[in-house]
């Protein structure tokens, strides 16, 4: 009898041990079926966000009132205030875009702006001073940094330059001068953005310097604006999100 069970110990040791055999292998195609998944499912989020940042991010902007400084070098003729004709106050809207393609940093701008003279500094001169609007188009590039505040909202700090050209236009119909005169020049400046979801607004400062083309009181100007009310610089992202986007 006792060798009975000797003998039939060795068989249930055998299954005993086929059948740990058989659960651990499948533990083991388990945990390698979950991390297989795991790296498929990873491989598709970087496949994604790869395929994201290949889109292009186009930026539709609106300026409601850009409010600016003007200094210029004139030519001094009678009855022409040179002190209120050299400088005067400027408000205006704009409309512009700003396209970076298939990729988040690197942007080609275009934008047009109308600027108003407010003719502020004139009220309290006894003299006629010269009042110039300026319709003004640029195109230019900039470069894009990005900073993720959460998944809703991002940062954009964007320095840029462009190419200026337009027109300033004489309102004060004097016959000895044109209506409108021809203006070429450049703008370099800088806007903060703060992205929420598809809309954003901002802050922006720039320094533009224009040179007259034709025979004026005005030979070259130069203009300071900034935007320190966020809502006046309105915009939407067209294309991915910029959350979408790295650093």
């Amino acid at each position: 009898m006792r060798c009975h069970r000797l003998s039939v110990l060795p068989n249930v040791v055998f299954v005993a041990l086929a059948l740990s055999g058989g659960f651990l292998g499948r533990a083991a195609s388990a945990e390698a079926e979950k991390t297989s998944a795991e790296v498929e499912d990873t491989s598709s989020r970087i496949g994604e966000t790869s395929a994201e940042e290949k889109k292009t991010s186009i930026e539709l902007r609106f300026v409601i009132f850009s409010p600016s400084l003007r200094w210029s070098v004139i030519e001094e003729r009678e009855g022409i205030d040179a002190f209120h004709s050299r400088q005067s106050m400027y408000v205006g809207p704009g409309i512009g875009v700003r396209v970076f393609p298939k990729q988040p940093h690197h942007g080609v701008i275009v934008d047009a702006q109308y600027s108003v003279d407010t003719d502020v500094d004139t009220k309290f001169s006894t003299r006629e001073g010269w009042r110039t609007d300026f319709m003004v188009a640029r195109v230019g590039y900039g470069y894009r940094f990005i900073k993720h505040a959460n998944e809703k909202m991002a940062w954009a700090f964007t320095p840029h330059a462009s190419f200026s050209a337009g027109a300033s236009i004489n309102r004060n119909r004097r016959e000895s001068y044109a209506a409108s005169a021809p203006v070429l020049g450049g703008r370099v400046g800088v806007n903060v953005d703060v992205h929420i979801r598809r809309f954003f607004m901002g802050w922006a400062f720039a320094y533009e310097g224009l040179a007259h083309l034709s025979l004026g009181p005005l030979k070259s100007s130069q203009f300071l604006g900034w935007t320190l009310i966020p809502a006046f610089r309105l915009g939407v992202d067209l294309g991915p999100r910029i959350q979408s986007f790295k650093h």
